[in-house]
């Protein structure tokens, strides 16, 4: 019986450990894949003497074209966008501000 408990602790603090490290790793991971893609994107852009756009511009869409088809000769994916603006907050209104 002693044996058996020892075994369940054992393999309980394992699957702990394994839930404590699979966030970590997945970050990592995800670090790791935007890192090659900005490399990727550096290494397409001067290849094909693409300058980056102005602040507030968008690329045009030729630029665009050329862009994804040089990353996927790379074998290189865009990082997903999953809807949330990243980057600070947008400012508050004060209360009381405004017409009703």
């Amino acid at each position: 019986m002693n044996k058996e408990r020892k075994m369940n602790k054992a393999k309980l603090s394992a699957l702990m450990l394994t839930l404590a490290l699979v966030p970590a790793l997945t970050w990592a991971q995800a670090d790791s894949d935007r890192e090659k893609f900005h490399q990727a994107m550096k290494s397409c852009m001067e290849e094909n003497g693409i300058s980056r756009p102005e602040p507030g511009q968008r690329p045009s869409e030729e630029d665009r074209a050329t862009l994804n088809a040089c990353l996927k000769e790379k074998g290189v994916q865009p990082p997903k966008f999953d809807g949330r603006r990243k980057g600070p907050p947008p400012p508050q209104r004060e209360r009381g501000s405004g017409a009703r």
